[in-house]
């Protein structure tokens, strides 16, 4: 899938070097649930375990090839109905370019347009108020917050702010 900027593909094991150096900064994995990545060993790990698979994209920068971050698609586990969750992260360096918006819209495009799935979901910790402007911009209506509903990797528990964005709204929005 390819945007204005960046272009989405899955990810493999030679990425595991480009995936620690954005992974790696304290700052980004805390936002999302999990601790910094150690070494590329462990971020190999990840890759095998975790981000291989068709429902996980790298972002990439179109000019250089940098991986910037990644976007997921997994089924939602908080619905009864089966309903598609999407996640993202990027990497510090790339905050506030609106790289996410971009790269999500790609996805939502295939999962409204092409997959005509219903409804999609997606959430943020409640002080992630960066994450809250993205899935704003997108057009996402909040439902309410899940009060003490994620426990992180350091042992922190969360609120998860909760939105939906259903197809008929995608299209009228568009």
């Amino acid at each position: 899938m390819k945007g204005e900027r960046i272009y989405l593909r899955n990810l493999t094991l030679d990425d595991a070097e480009a995936l620690f150096a954005i992974a790696s900064h304290p700052d980004v994995g805390i936002h999302a649930g999990w601790k910094p990545h150690a070494s590329i060993e462990e971020s190999k790990e990840v890759l095998e375990k975790i981000l291989i698979n068709e429902n996980n994209f790298g972002i990439f920068l179109q000019d250089d090839d940098t991986l910037i971050g990644c976007l997921g698609i997994q089924p939602d586990p908080l619905r009864t109905a089966p309903m598609k969750n999407l996640g993202y992260w990027i990497g510090k360096d790339y905050w506030g370019n609106g790289y996410v918006p971009e790269a999500a819209r790609l996805v939502l495009d295939r999962l409204f347009l092409e997959d005509k799935e219903p409804y999609v979901s997606i959430n943020h910790f409640v002080e992630n108020t960066r994450s809250r402007r993205v899935i704003e911009k997108l057009g996402f209506k909040k439902e309410g917050t899940l009060v003490h509903a994620y426990k992180d990797a350091n042992g922190t528990v969360h609120d998860l702010v909760m939105y939906v964005l259903s197809l008929k709204d995608y299209e009228e929005d568009r």
